[in-house]
């Protein structure tokens, strides 16, 4: 039991922590907005009330229902052969236990009109979290949408850095990036900027995310594939990397695509193809804006969700 308790209270300050942090906050509430009342929209590490509800018992039973051999994969990069690891395995996880995992509980498309929530707090910087539906790692559209984001605020070159920042000094950092699960999936949008002009920097913002529906230039796609290969081949270099990334698509998917592999995917996407995916998910009914910041009332911004 002391084990227990003390395990506990390392969780309860690691969500105090989370919450403490403006930046990270406002983040678990785009997540809040975008998937309502589902485990999708709900922090991974709960909350201190449910994580105080958890006792032995729940702790065995999920144990026992997911850390079973046919939801495990063992994947590994770097000096090592494939029967040296697999003489290892055999002698370190024999005895795992069979049986099959519990379902996935599927994600619900409860989104029914753009969202809204500012949460007042006493900050030197408005922290915004902009979030719209986007599509699952099994989608068609998948490397379409993540080089729409590239091309939105990916880079320093991108067209939010461009415009919110560069032109008209509104925001210090803006990024964007694009997230991508079993059944689901959403493109992000984060930028700290001062709360005086918060509300001008939302409806730029907008207006980028209302011209990106028309999709991306020619040029503009090519510099997002360079970067995106880029960054691909760089992160590849790492064996930490080459197996997270062998791992999670043995696991998810059952099939592992090689580097150059990946490589073809993202040098296959066309214009047609972003402007096509930009269509489908940028849509104001899918539209979640968070907002962390020095503000008592949402009416500032309220104006500024339709694009």
């Amino acid at each position: 039991m002391w084990f227990s308790m003390e395990e506990k209270r390392v969780v309860f300050e690691e969500i105090r922590a989370s919450n403490d942090s403006p930046g990270s906050r406002v983040a678990n509430l785009e997540d809040e907005l975008l998937w309502p009342d589902q485990p999708m929209g709900r922090d991974i590490a709960g909350s201190l009330d449910s994580v105080e509800g958890i006792g032995r018992d729940a702790l065995l039973e999920y144990l026992n229902d997911q850390y079973v051999a046919s939801n495990a994969v063992l994947a590994v990069a770097g000096g090592a052969s494939h029967e040296e690891v697999v003489g290892l395995a055999e002698s370190l996880l024999d005895g795992v236990r069979e049986g099959e995992p519990l379902p996935l509980i599927p994600f619900e498309d409860n989104l029914t009109g753009p969202q809204l929530r500012v949460e007042y707090r006493k900050t030197e910087q408005a922290h915004l979290s902009i979030g719209l539906h986007g599509v699952s790692m099994f989608d068609d559209d998948r490397h379409a949408l993540s080089l729409l984001s590239v091309v939105l605020g990916g880079s320093m070159g991108s067209r939010l850095f461009e415009e919110v920042r560069e032109k008209r000094g509104l925001a210090y950092a803006i990024s964007s990036y694009s997230r991508q699960y079993r059944d689901c999936g959403a493109l992000s949008i984060g930028s700290g900027a001062d709360p005086k002009r918060s509300a001008e920097a939302l409806q730029v913002i907008m207006a980028e995310l209302a011209k990106a529906r028309d999709g991306v230039t020619e040029e503009e796609l090519v510099r997002a594939k360079e970067l995106s290969k880029g960054r691909l081949l760089l992160r590849m270099e790492e064996s930490r990397a080459v197996a997270s990334s062998i791992g999670i698509q043995e696991l998810f998917k059952g099939e592992v695509r090689t580097v150059d592999e990946m490589v073809k995917q993202v040098d296959a996407v066309t214009t047609d193809d972003v402007a096509r995916v930009a269509r489908r998910a940028l849509r104001p009914e899918k539209l979640a804006v968070a907002i962390v910041g020095p503000f008592r009332s949402p009416s500032r911004f309220a104006k500024h969700l339709l694009f």
